[in-house]
């Protein structure tokens, strides 16, 4: 009787073989490629981090194609890295040790709002920009358009990307952190089972439009900001809001250098007693002459520049629906901008 051959799992040329004839098989030999010229395009991502060369990359449409590539990299001890729209700052994307990239953002590409509930759902691939072109369609009144309630980010990043990692680390003073924005999302586990969390995860219910937090620890709190250690989302659900009339957006530095840092938290949190501060996100020189390039209003000149602290700048957006509401909203700020030592 012959011998049976035994492949040894992981990163070995074997056991790869073996692991792309099955993806293959379960996904479509054109969204499965282990060629060299394809996978390098997956060695880095938007940062300077430097990565390594994955052995395999797969394309997959559903979270049914995420759940068949997770089964068999499981079985075969294959590491997953999952990949959005590659447009993050932390390098969370880079195949540090090889393995296999799951580019989630070229094909699972859906998007759906429901008015209604004020809610809309996107898997991956949809961008910030995306999702607040979708919404914004789509009304809360008849003359109020909706909303996401976008993190301080590029329109190039995944919102469900962003959201799960905790993006726009700011503070949507009205809204919520952007956890707080998620009411429901699909997950799939290393071992390939599917988690559905949230109200559209029981039966007859749908989205809901209200607080997931509730007594005890949740289940939805621990996926956040979990690098991938608990799976890959695949979906998730999210509140909109109504888009206001009015909004302005306005950056806070400390009049002097000289306790710049606690002038600033005393800032924040005097502003955001008041409730009517739409975002809040601290920044640096660099977000700063950023916006300023996007704006030919502002030239960037020798006396701007020396006017710009190295550190401790404040960025708050405010809105309103009257001009009246949005007057006494800014002189507010504004007042308590001077007591705190900021200009």
């Amino acid at each position: 009787m012959a011998e049976v051959e035994i492949v040894e799992p992981g990163l070995n040329v074997e056991n790869l073989k073996i692991v792309v004839k099955k993806l293959k098989e379960a996904i479509g030999d054109k969204w499965v490629s282990d060629d060299p010229t394809a996978t390098v395009c997956y060695s880095g991502d938007f940062t300077h981090v430097a990565g390594v060369r994955p052995q395999i990359v797969v394309l997959p449409s559903s979270t049914e194609d995420v759940q068949q590539v997770l089964r068999i990299a499981y079985e075969h001890k294959v590491p997953v890295i999952p990949m959005g729209t590659g447009f993050n700052h932390a390098g969370l994307c880079v195949p540090r040790r090889g393995g296999i990239v799951l580019d989630l953002a070229k094909r699972m590409i859906k998007i759906s709002v429901d008015e209604e509930s004020m809610t809309m759902t996107v898997e991956p691939g949809i961008r910030c920009a995306a999702a607040y072109d979708a919404a914004h369609k789509h009304h809360a009144t008849s003359i109020t358009t909706l909303r996401p309630a976008i993190p301080m980010t590029m329109g190039s990043v995944s919102i469900l990307s962003n959201y799960v990692s905790a993006g726009g680390a700011g503070q949507c003073a009205k809204m919520g952190f952007s956890a707080q924005q998620i009411l429901g999302m699909t997950w799939v586990l290393p071992n390939g089972d599917i988690l559905k969390l949230g109200t559209s995860s029981l039966p007859n219910v749908g989205n809901i439009n209200a607080c997931y937090l509730g007594p005890g620890p949740t289940i939805m709190g621990m996926c956040i900001n979990a690098s991938g250690m608990l799976g890959v989302c695949t979906e998730m659900t999210i509140k909109l809001f109504p888009e206001p009339r009015l909004e302005k957006f306005h950056v806070f530095v400390p009049e002097t250098p000289e306790g710049g840092l606690d002038k600033s938290i005393d800032f924040i949190r005097k502003i955001t007693q008041q409730d009517f501060t739409d975002y809040i996100y601290k920044s640096h020189i660099g977000m700063f002459l950023a916006l300023a390039a996007s704006m030919p209003e502002i030239p960037i000149t020798d006396e701007l520049l020396t006017m710009v602290p190295m550190e401790d700048m404040i960025f708050i957006t405010i809105a309103g629906e009257t001009e009246e509401e949005f007057s006494v909203r800014e002189e507010i700020l504004m007042e308590i901008a001077a007591e705190c030592g900021l200009m």
